[in-house]
């Protein structure tokens, strides 16, 4: 009897000491908490497949420019958390079809390839540094889907950083991101 209770008692620990597997809709909950991330989170995984809805072609158009993203799925492991995330590239074109910006063979370590960071009440966010961050070209990308559930359309709203270093020359410095919501199509 007293090997049965042992042999539970190491059981029970080997079983607490495991590395937990997290649904990314958890992640925001540790995230606003002021103890972060436990050690023993060692994943968010897309378990519920949240992610797969957003993956495709999205087009759309904004203020005379043409707007094409390209979503994919990864799996990442920056630090001790891996994750499952999207990434962004982008084609944006004016409306002669001259390229104003074109990130669609960078690799997923570039900078400029747009990084997902978490997911909260269906909408996702994004982290955006542009080639010219230093005079506010970053921010905050989130899109989520239009009520019709297709699937088809979703809307993405930009949220600029705000932040210029002012030593810089920013004089004739164009925002090249939406800086209004708009729908896009899959």
């Amino acid at each position: 009897m007293k090997k049965m209770l042992i042999l539970t008692f190491f059981i029970g620990i080997t079983f607490s000491c495991q590395a937990q597997i997290l649904p990314i809709e958890k992640k925001i909950d540790y995230i606003s908490s002021r103890d972060g991330i436990p050690e023993s989170v060692t994943y968010f995984k897309d378990i519920n497949n949240v992610l797969d809805k957003f993956v495709g072609t999205w087009k759309g158009i904004y203020d005379g420019k043409n707007y094409e993203f390209r979503v994919s799925k990864i799996t990442t492991k920056p630090r001790r958390v891996t994750e499952d995330k999207l990434v962004m590239r982008y084609l944006i074109t004016n409306s002669n079809g001259i390229v104003i910006e074109d990130t669609r063979a960078l690799p997923d370590s570039s900078p400029y390839v747009i990084k997902g960071n978490y997911i909260e009440k269906n909408t996702y966010f994004l982290t955006y540094i542009g080639k010219n961050a230093k005079c506010g070209q970053k921010g905050t990308l989130m899109i989520d889907f239009l009520k019709d559930n297709s699937n088809t359309k979703m809307n993405l709203f930009f949220s600029s950083s705000r932040e210029i270093i002012y030593e810089n020359d920013c004089s004739g410095f164009k925002q090249i991101m939406p800086l209004k919501e708009i729908i896009l199509t899959k």
